[in-house]
């Protein structure tokens, strides 16, 4: 990702790194910006940016396994009280028309 880093001209970066072709984050910030870890996981990289919030979140990609970030996002809701924006890839769909092929999936 250093590279990636370097080509994109990004002055930080943060990495939780993918086990073989899992998961892995990657966040990439600018000079002016100032980025404070706060935790991390393979589904999740939380950071402070000045008085805000900021997670990256990727949801488990087994159907199974979902509520375990479910969980956790709930989890860090409740530690910080800073404004909070969390974005990414949460492997859900809201209707089943967002779906192709497959099993019906419940409501």
């Amino acid at each position: 990702m250093e590279s990636v880093r370097a080509k994109l001209g990004f002055f930080g970066k943060l990495v939780v790194n993918a086990e073989g072709r899992k998961y892995g984050l990657c966040l990439f910030w600018t000079e002016e910006i100032d980025v404070s870890l706060l935790s991390y996981s393979k589904f999740h990289i939380d950071v402070q940016v000045r008085t805000q919030r900021l997670t990256g979140f990727y949801g488990h990609p087994e159907p199974a396994q979902r509520h375990h970030a479910w969980t956790l996002l709930r989890r860090l809701y409740g530690i910080y009280s800073l404004p909070w924006l969390c974005a990414g890839d949460f492997n859900e769909i809201l209707e089943d028309t967002e779906k192709q092929g497959g099993i019906q999936r419940p409501r």
